[in-house]
């Protein structure tokens, strides 16, 4: 499942008047780029994009490239539903019945990391969900055990803000999340299911995990040194992105 359905404010003027995912790197669309990646490093052949912003644009693209993939919109077009409600709209899509993992990627992250390490981690490890994580500067870090990444806490070092509320960082591995995850969907579903019960069906997919670490087995993924992981969601980190292509 490919993120394309948000707003990109950072990015106007463009987003004024196109979306987010629209956004060229190298001269190819970013959606189309991101989905390209998971084409080739991971061998995905069925690809779910969630739309809102100009989502008319997002839909008309995609459906005149041949990609080499099967491609399926999730339509938000009348209601955002953030990270974990678009998952969540998106099921029937990617509840597979043999409960094979599905990745769920944001279009706004350029990127030439191996998801086919990843993923094979994640199975290794028996985890329901395996998250994107690196050790780069930031305000907002996620904390893991130290030898089996598994997922325990986040805080914001900026305000002091943490979740949950009683975890304790201390003698933790902190990391940045990449917005990539790797979900297996049988259990997940289910705990999804239950907080869309009681949050309504626009909610975070964040808050999810981290209210959910004593129900899921949540890891983390460690970005490889030698690839590059470029945020393009700002103007600055567009160019960086743009720089690195050529």
């Amino acid at each position: 499942m490919v993120f394309a359905a948000g707003l990109g404010t950072r990015l106007k003027p463009f987003t004024l008047n196109h979306p987010k995912a629209m956004v060229e790197v190298g001269g190819i669309p970013m959606v189309r780029r991101v989905i390209e990646h998971l084409r080739d490093c991971a061998g995905v052949t069925d690809v779910i994009v969630n739309v809102h912003h100009f989502s008319d644009q997002v839909v008309k693209y995609l459906s005149s490239q041949n990609i080499g993939v099967k491609i399926e919109f999730s339509d938000e077009s009348d209601l955002l539903l953030d990270t974990g409600g678009g998952i969540a709209k998106a099921r029937t899509l990617l509840d597979a019945p043999d409960n094979e993992p599905f990745i769920v990627h944001n279009a706004d992250i350029f990127s030439t990391i191996d998801y086919s390490a990843m993923i094979e981690d994640h199975i290794v490890a028996g985890r329901d969900v395996t998250l994107l994580g690196a050790d780069r500067s930031t305000s907002r870090y996620l904390f893991f055990e130290q030898e089996s990444l598994r997922l325990k806490g986040w805080m914001n070092l900026s305000t002091g803000e943490q979740s949950p509320e009683a975890f304790d960082p201390h003698g933790l591995e902190r990391l940045a999340f990449g917005g990539v995850h790797v979900i297996t969907p049988r259990k997940f579903f289910e705990r999804l299911e239950i907080w869309r019960k009681e949050k309504g069906d626009v909610f975070s997919i964040m808050p999810f995990y981290l209210g959910n670490i004593n129900h899921l087995n949540i890891g983390a993924w460690k970005q490889p040194e030698e690839s590059v992981w470029i945020d393009v969601g700002r103007p600055e980190t567009l160019e960086q992105a743009r720089a690195h292509f050529k």
